[in-house]
């Protein structure tokens, strides 16, 4: 597909999030949030990690006709971490792309 007149083979069209899973840590408030809506808005499909019980408002108000998925994890913890990549994977087939807001350094013990 063009995107803006351009061709499917170039730069711009490598951009295009349309359908892709992204998993975004932090995703439910401030920066995290912000890209998780704009990426929605392109037509990506949003899976968030936070540290909150739930989502956030805003985070549950995305509505671009995707799939939006909040998770409840601490990051720096390895174990909790792939338990819950586990868990994105179960629920949206793949990973396309990870965007790591919290900036965590992962303990594997």
């Amino acid at each position: 597909m063009a995107v803006n007149g351009a061709s499917d083979n170039s730069v711009l069209a490598s951009f295009n999030v349309k359908g892709r899973n992204i998993v975004i840590t932090g995703g439910c408030r401030g920066l995290g949030l912000s890209f998780a809506q704009s990426l929605a808005q392109c037509g990506a499909n949003i899976a968030a990690i936070d540290l909150n019980d739930q989502a956030s408002e805003e985070f549950s108000r995305i509505s671009f006709g995707g799939k939006y998925k909040y998770y409840q994890a601490n990051v720096a913890d390895y174990g909790v971490l792939k338990e819950t990549v586990d868990r994105i994977h179960e629920d949206f087939g793949s990973i396309d792309g990870w965007y790591d807001v919290t900036k965590q350094h992962i303990t594997t013990h």
